[in-house]
This record gives structure tokens, sequence and C-alpha cells, in this order.
């Protein structure tokens, strides 16, 4: 018997697990809310750019923006091919009239002629009272196509209820005044559930149609949206000039010292200019690539933010009258000035675009670089670099030593390269009977490059203290000399007192004075350096100058020889 009810029970364990599989495979996927299946595909309007007006874009929070189409003057139209005229049908002949003679197939026929073009013009919108801004004009031609030119709109159901699609009360109007005094009248409602469609209605039609998500979210942009924010991107390679200036700080400028002329030909020869320092140091060489890693880089992308106001009366409460930051850099392809004011909130500055009248935002994170600018980053500092042809004489001095260098020049003429001297020829005798032929003379070329003129050059005998050393050596050494350059500023100028602890005096054959350079103590480690009994505000590591100090033994010694 319990064999039986055991017997019963299994069977009906393995029934409910086969019911419930059978259940499972059978179930029905949970449903997901899907977009309405659109019937067909249809342009919905399909105007020319030429024959618009006007295209207003209302939103339902009451903005508008209005755009204008303008003839573009700088593009090339493009030819519109105008077809050949109809031939005319040949009439039946009169047969009571005189016979139409036979053509000989053989005679020339008439050449077709060809299909003549005619330009078609190129247009642009643009925003109405928007002379001060500059616009993305891509972004804005595509707002005003939504007005005349709207395919692969796809078609929902021949007459909707438009309250069903938002379109009673539509999020946005699309008006397109054309220029024979129709409009046309575009409704936008609400999206489809996976929000990849808009509904709209074209006035005069009853049905509803489908754009997609992308082209009907141009109809939401605002005027601000459709500005171009980008700023030109400085290339380190070619660039031109550079001007930073803080307020209260010295301005930082870089400059090519040459001509137009100039400047073009070092850019064909080499690719790039080397740019110098005009303020605040004079002569300080520009490191490019320095230059973009330490500024260009960080400030890569950078772009203006919201509009603010677009023709102010007054730049003062924006602090752009006397601004924080005037950014200006060139290279040989792009040009950006731009001005920077006060707070515009906690993360943005108002900023200018120098030859825009308006004001924007622009996050705080692309200024910051340009703040409190470390030029020990990009510039080839050294303290003084006269040229050794413009030197006669170097003094150094510490409180051990004084060393006088001469370099004691010369002038060794060259000698000139003889011309070679004719050959005569001999007259021949006429009471011999046979003559040797003549050898014939040679045409000089007279696009042979000639021999160059020796140049006559400057020779150095340099001494210290009287001792002769090598030239070659001295040259090394004017390398330490030379190459002492600054390390750092300091906060604020240094008070200078007592005697100098080193001292450089150049001696120069120019006409110009002398270039002094003193050394004082400024802690363990630095000089401060004092260049004429000018201002001090930089110091050089001591080991670079006790280095030089060494340098002068060995040059005697004549351990710098080559």
């Amino acid at each position: 018997m319990k064999r039986v009810i055991s017997l019963a029970i299994g069977i009906v364990l393995v029934a409910s697990l086969a019911g419930g599989y059978i259940y499972l495979q059978n179930k029905p996927a949970e449903e997901v809310e899907e977009s309405e299946e659109p019937s067909e595909t249809v342009t919905l309007i399909d105007k020319k750019a030429w024959d618009v007006e006007s295209v207003s874009v209302s939103l339902k929070n009451g903005e508008t923006t209005v755009l204008f189409p303008v003839a573009d003057p700088t593009a090339t139209p493009t030819p519109t091919i105008t077809p050949n005229p109809k031939p005319t049908s040949t009439p039946t002949p009169d047969p009571s009239s005189t016979p139409t003679p036979t053509i000989d197939p053989a005679a020339t026929a008439t050449p077709t002629p060809t299909p003549t073009s005619s330009p078609t013009p190129v247009i642009n919108f643009v925003i109405k009272d928007n002379e001060y801004e500059t616009i993305d004009t891509y972004s804005v031609n595509e707002m005003a196509k939504l007005g005349y030119a709207l395919g692969s709109a796809e078609k929902v159901v021949d007459n909707g209820n438009p309250a069903d699609y938002g379109l009673d009360d539509p999020a946005a109007t699309i008006t397109c005044r054309l220029k024979d005094g129709s409009s046309l009248i575009l409704r936008v409602g609400m999206q489809s559930p996976a929000k990849d469609y808009y509904y709209v209605m074209l006035e005069g039609d009853p049905a509803v149609y489908m754009i997609s998500a992308t082209t009907g979210d141009r109809a939401f942009k605002t005027a601000g949206q459709l500005l171009d924010k980008s700023i030109p991107t400085i290339a380190a390679e070619s660039i031109e000039y550079i001007y930073i200036a803080q307020k209260g700080k010295k301005p930082i400028e870089f400059d090519y010292p040459g001509t137009d002329e100039e400047k073009q030909a070092d850019l064909d020869t080499y690719g790039a200019i080397e740019l110098f320092m005009a303020t605040p140091y004079e002569g300080w060489t520009l490191y490019t690539n320095n230059f973009k890693t330490n500024v260009l880089d960080k400030i890569s992308g950078w772009a203006i933010g919201d509009n603010v106001e677009p023709n102010p009366t007054d730049y003062a409460r924006y602090g752009l009258q006397e601004p924080e930051l005037e950014i200006w850099m060139k290279d040989s392809a792009s040009e950006v000035r731009l001005l920077v004011g006060s707070d515009a909130d906690a993360d943005n500055k108002y900023v200018k675009l120098y030859d825009k009248l308006a004001v924007y935002k622009m996050s705080k994170n692309y200024l910051t670089p340009l703040y409190d600018i470390n030029i020990f980053g990009f510039t080839q500092r050294f303290i003084v670099l006269p040229n050794i042809d413009t030197v006669d004489r170097i003094q150094i001095n510490d409180d051990a030593v004084k060393y006088d260098l001469l370099l004691n020049r010369r002038f060794e003429p060259v000698t000139p390269t003889p011309s070679p001297t004719p050959t005569s020829t001999p007259t021949p005798d006429p009471a011999s009977p046979e003559q040797p032929s003549a050898e014939p003379t040679p045409t000089p070329d007279p696009n042979a490059t000639p021999l160059p003129t020796p140049t006559p050059k400057t020779v150095i005998a340099p001494t210290v203290d009287g001792q002769t050393v090598q030239d070659e050596a001295f040259k090394n050494f004017y390398q330490l000399v030379i190459g002492l350059s600054y390390d750092t500023s300091l906060p604020e100028p240094f008070s200078k007192s007592g005697a100098p602890e080193v001292t450089v005096i150049y001696t120069l054959n120019t006409g110009d004075p002398n270039i002094n350079v003193n050394f004082y103590t400024y802690n363990k480690d630095f000089y401060a350096v004092e260049l004429n009994g000018g201002e001090i505000e930089f110091v050089v590591a001591k080991q670079y100058v006790n280095k030089m100090l060494s340098s002068v033994p060995d040059l005697l010694a004549g351990k710098l020889d080559e």
C-alpha cells in the first residue's frame, strides 16, 4: 500500500514540473512600450533657400528666434544645368507642295547645343539682431531647414487628434514666410515614448507625422546656443606674437624683431621663427615647445560660454573697462585677442573678444593657466649674451683673485687665388711644308661660377693675466661665462649691501658701454644678480658661478685645450 501511495505522489510531482516547464516556455515576454510604427515616409516640406523671406521659431516659453537668408558673397555658386529645348516635331508634308529635298547623310550634321549652366546662389541664414556676435552658420542653416526643407518625415496617422500628440499646445511653432507671400507653419509636439521621434503637423494637413529627435531638437536651440563659441587654436610651431598682460603685473610680450620679409624667409626656410621677449626682460628667447607644454596645451579646446549681453553700454559692470587679463596671440594662420573681466559666478569669468561687442561667460578652468605665468618655464634666460666678436676684454674678480682676459684680435689677410696666365700661341712658319693642327682655343663659359674671393679674417690670440692660452680653449671657457642664466625671480627686489662677491665686466669694441654683472650673496645656495646697476630681481645658483671661477686655472693649465 505504501508503495502505491509513493508512486502516486511521484506521478503528481512529475506532472507539476512538466506543467511549470510548459508554462515558462509559453509565457509571453514582458511588454516594452515602443514608438508607434509609421505607415510611410514622405518629404513634408520641399522649398529652396532662395524662396524664403524668413523663418521664425517660437517656443512654448515665449522665446522666438527669427532667421533671414543672405547670399554668401565668398562662396562659389553651384551651376544649375539648363536643359536643351525639346525638339520640334516634324510636320507631315503636303503632297501637293514642292517636295522637300533629301538630306545627304554624308553632310555634316548640326551639333546639338551643349546645355548651359546658370549659377545657383549660395544662401546662408543669419539671426535677426545678431550683428554683434559670430554665429555657427551650420547650426543656423539646419534650424532654418525645419521651415523650408523638411524631408524624411514619417506619417503616423492620416487624421489625428492634435491633443493626443501634444500638438494642440505645441512645444515649438516654425513659421516660414516665402517670397511669393505664402507661409508654411509647422507645429512640433511631444516626443514619442522612446524619445526617438517628435510628433509634428503641417498647417492645412490633418495628418500627424514623426521626425527624428535629432532633427526636432534643432527647434529648441536658443540664440545663445547658435553662437560660434570656439576660439582659434594657436600653433606653437608657427607662433608669431604673444602678449599676456595681467593687471598689476608687468606684461609678457614676445615678438619677432625682423621685418615681415625676413619673417617670411625664416618661415619658408625653417618652418618657424624665433621670438624674443620685448617686455619685461628684453632679449630673452622663447622656447616654443616649452611654451606649448606650459601654456598652449593647458588651454587646448578653450571656448566661450553663454552670451550675457550682446551690446553693452557699460563694460565697467563686467570688469572689462580695465580687464584683469588680456591675451593676444598670433600664429601664421590665426589670431586670438581676449579680454577677461570680473567673476560672473563661482565657476566663470566675464570675457569679451577684442573685436566684438558682446560679453560672454567663460570657464575659469580655461583661464587659470594664464594667470601668474612663470616665464622661466619657457624662456632662454641668459644674464647677458654678447657675441664674442664684439668683446675685447673680460675682467673676472672675486674676493680672492682678479683675472684679466684679453682677446688680442689681429687681422689676418688672405692671399687671393692667382688667375691663370694665358699661354701664347706660336706664329706658324710659312716656309714649313707641313704645319701641325693647332689646338682650339677654349672659349670661357659665360655661365661658369667665378672663384670666390677669399675673405680676410680676424683671429684672436687670447691671454689670461698675460699668459697665452689656446684660442679654442678660450672659446670653450667663454661659453661658461655667457652661459650663466637666471634660475628664478625674487618675490620682491633685493636690497644689496656692501661690495659684490663676484664681478664680471665685458669691454666691447662696438662703442657701447661696458657690461657689468655683479653677484651678491642671497643665501647659501644663490647669488642675487645685478646687471648694469639695475634692479635686482633674479638669482643664479652659486654652483654655476663657482664653476666659472674654477675654470680659469684650468684654462691656464691647458686642461681646456682641444
